[in-house]
């Protein structure tokens, strides 16, 4: 057991006297350790009165206390003086121990205080260094490391002029580094020396100082500080074309410089490319003013820079310049390889890309006729109206058109531009149909005229021009339903329907279907009854002749089947009279199908007999009566 103590007022002062030099560290810590301990009392608060007192007396404790742990960790003599350092020299190398640490001569309302800490005994190991990034600037040189986990409370730089042989400590306080995060999220430590002069080598070490007053070195590098500024000073005009062999870049020093070393010349297709390309295969000299370049691109543009080299091998790089080639072959026309429209009215291009190396990009047109003047409204080029414009490759363009329009078609054109601007020929004109968004009008039923046999509707043709075809709707009462019942062309004024029925009623509609398959509206509803008129077809092929051999007169006909109505019976009647005497009827004949014939037997004298046929059915209908035949007996 050790018992440690503040020392006694003798030994402060005898250590205070032996420090003569009064601007070190070790004097400037060892008086703070002084004061704070034996002019202690000095310091203490003495106004405890009120609350705002109380607070301010904590606040001068705390920074007293603060004052006496950095004295602490900067100087042994001060921690062993103030009674906060003990060394144990009675120790076994690599055996552990165990220290209780015990504050005595508490008061009855204090508790005690006991600290337990464990140590091994071991020799003095080296640590390995740190590795130290140099940043070399113009004016300083800065010093960055890895901050390692043995606990500094802050670090010193000492620095060295000749080789490493003498180090001066640049610091008179300990450096408290700010601790920057790497990309890593690693804290890092920052040292920077501005008392450097150009191309003059430095070496440094980094002093980490310990909780204990120990100073070990963390790290050492050296450095140099360079010259950082590139030549800027640098004039180009754009080049000079000398026909298509050649192009010379000029440039001049706009101030005098002492540190150049040359130049160099790039190039490139792109004002804002990377210019990779050095034409020449050696560094300029700082004298050249000129330079020709004679593999410049005949069929792309050329953009060129003038990079200058200083002896610290700084570069800088001038603004680019464009050689304006003289070009006057234009590009072939354009040729559109399809076209689309679709319901939203947005309409797509494709153009066969044009094959010109030095091909830049279209001028796409519009127009709503073939013979209108068509109107610019993309150009796949991008630039101002100073720079040159950047080539396109893209071949697909998409525009959107108005859909509600009397003109159904779009016709497009294009033009290929190359980038001197010279402009191909126009592409043949695409012409695209707009798709039909509006129905048709509907035709009109204006009349129906009717009869026994049939319905006979007057049409009046729908006004719109792309219809392709109209539909017939009837009905018959009493059914609600329309039924499609036919079909004619947009043009037909008459409708003759012959599948009616005498006493029914027939209601007809009329529908237009455009070439989109757009359906217009039904028409008004216009209806018919076909009535019968009793009149009914005469008998065909009526012949009358005398047969010698039997001695009689011989009435023959025909009559078709479908003369006869469904549900009617037919009856023939023969008329006949003697010499002038008028036509009588005669003889009633039924209906059997096949030719027809009637024999006069009952001949009284020479004649002339006169013979007609009529037709009647049992629904009172009857046809005229035919023609008379005569027939006179030899």
């Amino acid at each position: 057991m050790a018992r440690v103590k503040p020392w006694s007022l003798s030994k402060w002062n005898n250590r205070l006297e032996s420090l003569k030099d009064t601007t070190k560290n070790e004097y400037k810590y060892f008086k703070m350790a002084y004061e704070l301990v034996v002019n202690g009392d000095s310091y203490l608060p003495s106004d405890l009165s009120d609350l705002q007192a109380i607070q301010l007396a904590k606040a001068q404790n705390e920074l007293t206390f603060l004052f006496a742990l950095i004295a602490s960790c900067n100087d042994q003599f001060a921690a062993e003086a103030m009674g906060l350092r003990y060394s144990d020299y009675q120790v076994i190398e690599n055996t552990s121990y165990k220290y209780q640490i015990e504050l005595i001569n508490t008061s009855k309302n204090e508790e005690k205080l006991i600290s337990e800490v464990e140590a091994k005994a071991e020799a003095n190991k080296v640590q390995p260094l740190l590795t130290v990034n140099v940043i070399e600037n113009e004016k300083s040189i800065g010093l960055n490391w890895l901050l390692s986990e043995e606990p500094y409370i802050g670090y010193s730089i000492e620095r060295s002029q000749d080789n490493g042989k003498t180090f001066i400590r640049l610091n008179k306080e300990i450096i408290l580094v700010n601790e920057d995060l790497n990309a890593l999220g690693q804290s890092m430590g920052t040292l920077v020396d501005t008392n450097v002069q150009m191309y003059k080598p430095y070496m440094y070490k980094i002093i980490g100082h310990t909780l204990f007053a120990d100073e070990a070195l963390v790290a050492s590098a050296g450095g140099m500080a360079r010259d950082r500024t590139p030549v800027s000073s640098i004039f180009v005009p754009s080049p000079e074309p000398t026909g298509n062999k050649s192009a010379i870049i000029k440039w001049r020093l706009t101030a005098p410089t002492y540190d150049l070393k040359g130049f160099n010349i790039r190039r490139d297709n792109n004002p804002n490319g990377n210019f990779e390309k050095i034409l020449n295969s050696n560094i300029l000299s700082q004298l050249t003013t000129q330079f020709k370049d004679i593999t410049f691109n005949k069929n792309e543009p050329n953009y060129y820079i003038v990079e200058t080299i200083d002896t610290a091998g700084n570069t800088f790089r001038s603004g680019s310049v464009y050689l304006l080639n003289v070009d006057s072959f234009a590009p072939s026309s354009p040729i559109f390889i399809k076209g689309t429209v679709d319901t939203n009215g947005i309409v797509t291009l494709q153009l066969k890309l044009n094959p010109e190396n030095d091909f830049m990009g279209y001028r796409i047109q519009k127009a709503n006729q073939e013979d209108h003047e068509f109107s610019t409204f993309f150009e796949s080029y991008k630039g101002g109206n100073d720079s040159l414009l950047i080539k396109s490759t893209d071949s697909i363009f998409y525009d959107t058109i108005s859909l509600n329009t009397l003109t159904k078609h779009i016709y497009y054109r294009a033009y290929a531009l190359d980038f001197h601007y010279n402009q191909s020929t126009p592409s043949i004109p695409l012409k695209l149909s707009r798709p039909d968004i509006i129905t048709p009008v509907a035709p009109i039923i204006s009349n129906i005229s009717v009869n026994d046999t049939s319905l006979i509707l007057k049409i009046i043709p729908s006004v719109s021009e792309d219809v392709k075809a109209c539909t017939i709707f009837r009905k018959i009462a009493p059914d609600t339903s329309w039924i499609a019942y036919d079909t004619i062309a947009p043009n037909k004024t008459t409708y003759i329907d012959t599948f009616v029925k005498t006493g029914n009623s027939y209601m007809y509609a009329i529908q237009a279907k455009d070439s989109s398959g757009l359906l217009s509206t039904l028409s008004v509803p216009k209806s018919g009854r076909p009535y019968d008129t009793g009149i009914r077809k005469g008998v065909d092929e009526l012949k009358a002749q005398f047969d010698s051999d039997s001695k009689e007169i011989v009435l023959s006909w025909n009559y078709k089947s479908n003369y006869i109505k469904t549900d009617e019976t037919v009856t023939f009647i023969v008329y006949r009279s003697v010499g002038a005497a008028p036509l009588e009827r005669y003889k009633s004949i039924p209906y059997s199908n096949g030719t027809f014939f009637y024999k006069e037997t009952d001949l009284q004298s020479k004649g002339p007999y006169n013979y007609g046929v009529k037709v009647i059915t049992n629904t009172g209908g009857e046809s005229e009566l035919s023609n008379t035949l005569t027939v006179t007996i030899p």
